[in-house]
């Protein structure tokens, strides 16, 4: 039919992939007769031992090397994007005995498909309505002034989220080609089968809030309170998943949550206190703990995550800083020291729920030094570490071919190998793709008759693409400029970047797929906006 299948990738008849139904001597849904490896179940590429492969389906029938031009890529003609969102609101406000009550009523609903041929699809359907009754107040008392506001709420969210992720191979398709029978699959939300992961459910949202924000000469607190009290549930259809696959590793559905439900709430709270110093500096201290619903990227929430009493999760926030205005409001600085504690939800992962410290100083300056230049500094450090990996030692990631050196990359890239990378402790558990230090510095001058020109320098440090370590995106530094003309209702805005056509990369999904794939980045273009004011 032009499309490949799942069934046509099972060329044993077991249920599972065997990855390339299309080599020399074998016939979709047969069997081949190859060596099973020093045990059985397992096979040798070079000097790795590889469970559950055969060697010679994941070699290429024909190899070599090729310089890509800019468009050769993995959209396809047949791929689909399609979004529908409709949002509505309404907002009631009464003032008497000097209270503010506002009423504010919120609904919205989208429908999303997503279709990329070479192994992904998806689709979201859902819709969500929140009612929220804001009480506000402020009091004077003395010196001291109280803004204070107490919130009742109700939102109910209903989904229902097909992903279609199992054979998603980057290697797949040959890009010197055009896409072609060779590489595009049978997607799930053309069928309306054979789905990875399939969610129908809802969940709802009571809560109460208070928050107070108090002015007490120099001094400034802001503290608030929430508590959320959840009634979740979500359900699988069986009959609308592939079986096995790379959520559900069983033939049949033994290994599928069908069903779950629970009652859960938790407790959000936030405190900052700042002191505004006479010369314009104002130092400060934050503390805070979030507790929120672990939803994913179709406002699904998994059966899995529901029963294992994972859907309802907390967070923290514990950061100190300084910020302040001086020479007369001419130049405004931040800087801030932070540790974040979160739960990172990545649907695209086949391991959905990943806890993070995030640790990170961010500093920041405008300064405008006369009535026609202004300048801009912008720096932040970062380092991520993955606890779910900590704690494990490693996780599941594909295989690239710089993680088995010395065997020839020809000899896996017909397929694709996955396993569980082993790298122990904090070094070991840093995300990847997110580079520790960037830097960057902007100006903007004004030069007159409606006419001003802007340059910048962005500094990058290099990074790892995956969490193996073994791919590394190198340092880089970019230079954009530009001229905007306002005149009247018109803008007219040109812009060049990346002047130096400095070579430059960054990381795809860098814990899954980032030692098999990088994405470089565009070499030096332009860009011409124009727009009109009504």
């Amino acid at each position: 039919d032009g499309y490949i299948s799942h069934q046509e990738f099972d060329v044993d008849g077991d249920g599972y992939t065997d990855l390339n139904p299309f080599a020399a001597g074998l016939v979709p849904g047969g069997s081949a007769g190859l060596d099973a490896g020093p045990f059985p179940g397992a096979c040798r590429i070079g000097t790795t031992t590889v469970f559950g492969c055969s060697p010679d389906l994941l070699r290429l029938q024909t190899s070599g090397t090729a310089r890509l031009r800019g468009d050769q890529v993995l959209v396809d003609a047949e791929d689909v994007i399609r979004h529908e969102m409709t949002t509505l609101y309404f907002d009631a406000i009464l003032v008497t005995g000097g209270w503010e009550w506002r009423n504010q009523l919120f609904y919205e609903t989208y429908d999303h498909v997503s279709e990329v041929t070479y192994g992904f699809s998806d689709l979201h359907d859902a819709a969500a309505i929140e009612n929220k009754l804001v009480l506000a107040n402020v009091f004077h008392r003395g010196r001291a002034n109280v803004a204070l506001q107490v919130s009742p709420s109700f939102r109910r969210t209903d989904f229902q989220y097909g992903n279609d992720y199992t054979n998603e191979y980057f290697d797949r398709r040959d890009l010197t080609r055009a896409a072609s029978s060779l590489d595009r699959r049978l997607l799930a939300t053309r069928i309306d089968d054979d789905y990875t992961e399939y969610h129908i459910g809802r969940y709802v949202d009571l809560g109460v809030a208070a928050l107070a924000d108090v002015d007490w000469r120099n001094l400034n607190l802001m503290a608030g309170a929430r508590y959320d009290h959840m009634d979740l549930r979500s359900r699988q259809p069986v009959d609308k998943l592939l079986l096995p696959s790379a959520r559900h590793f069983c033939p049949d559905s033994s290994c599928v949550d069908g069903q779950a439900e629970d009652e859960t709430g938790g407790l959000s709270w936030t405190m900052s206190l700042s002191y505004a110093t006479p010369f314009g500096v104002v130092p400060y201290v934050t503390v805070s703990r979030q507790s929120t619903v672990i939803a994913g990227q179709g406002a699904e929430i998994t059966v899995a995550n529901i029963a294992a009493g994972r859907a309802f999760d907390e967070s923290s926030l514990r950061e100190a800083g300084v910020k302040g205005s001086l020479l007369d409001g001419a130049l405004y600085f931040a800087v801030a020291l932070y540790e974040q504690q979160r739960t990172d939800y990545s649907a695209q992962n086949v391991v959905t729920n990943q806890a993070t410290r995030t640790t990170g100083l961010e500093a920041e300056a405008r300064w405008l030094a006369n009535e026609r230049l202004l300048m801009t500094f912008a720096h932040s450090t970062i380092e991520v570490v993955n606890l779910n990996t900590l704690r494990a030692g490693g996780r599941f990631s594909f295989i690239g071919a710089a993680d088995v050196p010395g065997i020839d990359p020809a000899a896996l890239y017909g397929g694709a190998l996955a396993g569980v990378v082993i790298r122990e402790g904090a070094a070991g558990a840093r995300r990847a793709g997110i580079p520790e230090r960037i830097t960057s510095v902007t100006g903007t001058y004004e030069l007159g008759y409606d006419l001003a020109a802007s340059a910048s320098v962005v500094d990058v440090a290099g990074t790892t693409s995956g969490f193996s370590g073994s791919v590394k995106l190198p340092s880089y530094t970019v230079l954009n400029a530009g001229v905007v003309i306002d005149k009247s209702r018109w803008r007219v805005a040109a812009t060049a970047k990346n002047l130096t056509d400095e070579p430059y990369f960054r990381a795809n999904f860098p814990n899954l797929f980032g030692s098999v794939v990088v994405l470089p980045e565009l070499p030096r273009h332009y860009a011409l906006r124009i727009q009109y004011m009504w």
